[in-house]
């Protein structure tokens, strides 16, 4: 009898494994993350492109990444292409409000943030950006 439990205790521990990552991302890649935050709460919720098109949700409510999906790479490419033709880079805007926007590019080398909450007080270049990028997790 006893000798049947640990055997069903074994193949249980067998089954169970932890899942890896969806993805191998080498890291540092670049990424563009972007989102909002603030409220009475503080809460943020953001999502986080790779240049390979992989789309991940980082909500801070549940406290872990999950992918969401994966996008055209040449969609990706072309919003990675339109934040350095933009110059999104040279912009030093850091407006946080009770509730905020923001747009974060990193790479290797760096990592640039932009935080604003009044769509009046960045470029419109910037808020049309924001709202592509918000597109793709809307449909």
């Amino acid at each position: 009898m006893y000798k049947l439990f640990f055997l069903g205790i074994i193949l249980i521990m067998c089954q169970c494994k932890s899942s890896g990552p969806k993805e191998d991302i080498p890291y540092p890649a670049t990424s563009i993350t972007f989102g909002r935050g603030g409220g009475f709460t503080g809460m943020t919720k953001s999502y986080t492109l790779y240049e390979g098109g992989s789309l991940y949700l980082d909500d801070a409510s549940n406290r872990h990444e999950e992918t969401l999906f994966q996008i055209n790479k040449n969609q990706s490419k072309q919003l990675f292409q339109i934040y350095d033709q933009m110059n999104f880079l040279d912009y030093d805007i850091q407006l946080p409000g009770n509730y905020y926007n923001f747009v974060t590019y990193s790479n290797s080398n760096k990592k640039h943030k932009i935080i604003w909450t009044d769509d009046r007080d960045v470029p419109k270049e910037m808020v049309i950006f924001f709202e592509m990028l918000n597109k793709l997790v809307q449909d």
